[in-house]
């Protein structure tokens, strides 16, 4: 973290800062400095200590483990793009097949609804005619 803001000051920020801290703490400016260090190494470990406990550390391990193991490393990018693009044919043309199969069944419905209401009607003998 503290590196990320130091890499990204230029000297003139940091010249800036430094005359800054002279302006405000003076002769004191080594002792805050020391302080400031202490106080940020007190933090680090307690952060340190809760990342520990809280068990996020083992977990990262065991998902990227698990992603390490999931992902081959011996394919190339155009390999998995060919194997995806496979797997997504696959996928289109199953859902194409469904979509049909629903489809080519609803002409069935009417029929079956036909069916229905002749059973629900009495049934004409020679004699009703």
């Amino acid at each position: 973290m503290f590196p990320a803001l130091i890499d990204n000051l230029g000297g003139v920020e940091l010249l800036i800062v430094l005359v800054a801290g002279l302006l405000v703490f003076g002769r004191r400016l080594p002792e805050v400095a020391g302080q400031a260090g202490r106080q940020l190494v007190k933090v680090r470990r307690s952060l340190d200590a809760a990342w520990r406990e809280t068990g996020m550390e083992k977990e990262l391990r065991d998902v990227k483990r698990d992603l390490d193991t999931a992902i081959p490393r011996d394919l190339s990018i155009a390999d998995m793009a060919r194997i995806a693009s496979a797997e997504m044919d696959k996928r289109v043309k199953a859902n194409e097949e469904s979509a049909l199969a629903r489809a080519t069944a609803k002409p069935d419905a009417p029929k079956a609804a036909d069916a229905l209401k002749a059973a629900d009607e009495p049934a004409k003998t020679p004699v009703d005619t």
